[in-house]
């Protein structure tokens, strides 16, 4: 009986491989259907490069590829740049593909973004900020003139960021809290929105709100924020993986696969072990 313990692991693992296998297609081929449209969505874009530029997936011939293609679309941008909203996600794209050998010229981007900086959107202006302290050596205060400042005028008390109607915004505390942890700026504000994540995690699992928990997961881990629970909801997480490989936006009967949510899934079932 005690050599049991080592075929139900060998059993988990092989699990676990062919699940990563199932999510890494779906995402794969979600990325292609993207890039096929003529105005994809730049956000999507992002997402889901992220995940198979992290180390497992970039020498896999299906996402090898693919990769290529975004490396290429990217690179064809210039001559047509495309609009405010959009840079930060061409920039963090950039910064994905980096680590992979595929290096984008984005000075033409980082131009035009300070052309409209003071004018994006808070959630943009915390992705490009993330970019500058994350992807490069940039000062983000030149970069970004006023993009901290303008982040922590949207805190909140209990450390939650809110939008253009003081209406909790999650996203963009998550992002904000992220750009402030990777650029080490207002370090208090900062370990107070990293708390606010940790006691929304409970919250965030009765709702079936799947996303959300594993972006959190992520980001957490990223500023080395302890979860307790952190074993049971990936556990939790990985009993909600859809047949096609996906993963629900929210956990609901007859729900659909979420770009969004399986590009971080993916990155967790990386990550993870079961």
């Amino acid at each position: 009986m005690r050599w049991t313990f080592f075929p139900l692991m060998i059993g988990a693992l092989l699990l676990s491989d062919l699940a990563r296998a199932d999510t890494r297609a779906w995402v794969v081929q979600t990325l292609n259907a993207e890039l096929n449209k003529t105005d994809p969505d730049y956000n999507v874009l992002a997402s889901l490069t992220f995940p198979l530029t992290a180390g497992f997936h970039q020498h896999q011939s299906e996402a090898g590829h693919v990769l290529d293609r975004v490396y290429q679309y990217l690179g064809g941008l210039h001559s047509n740049p495309p609009g405010c909203a959009k840079l930060p996600d061409v920039l963090l794209m950039a910064g994905f593909l980096a680590p992979t050998g595929r290096k984008v010229e984005t000075d033409w981007a980082e131009a035009a973004f300070r052309q409209c900086a003071t004018g994006t959107q808070p959630f943009d202006t915390a992705n490009a900020l993330i970019f500058f302290c994350r992807y490069t050596q940039e000062d983000h205060d030149r970069r970004v003139p006023g993009g901290v400042a303008r982040l922590l005028e949207r805190q909140r008390l209990d450390g939650a960021f809110v939008d253009d109607k003081k209406q909790l915004d999650f996203y963009l505390t998550t992002h904000a809290v992220l750009a402030l942890h990777d650029c080490r700026a207002a370090s208090e504000e900062m370990k107070k929105g990293a708390a606010w994540m940790v006691r929304a995690l409970p919250d965030m699992a009765r709702a079936g709100f799947l996303d959300g928990l594993a972006e959190s997961l992520i980001f957490l881990d990223w500023m080395r924020v302890p979860v307790r629970e952190k074993a049971r909801i990936l556990d939790w997480l990985r009993r909600q993986v859809r047949s096609d490989g996906g993963l629900c936006f929210v956990g609901e009967d007859n729900c659909r696969s979420h770009w969004h949510a399986t590009s971080l899934l993916l990155y967790l079932l990386d990550h993870s072990r079961p």
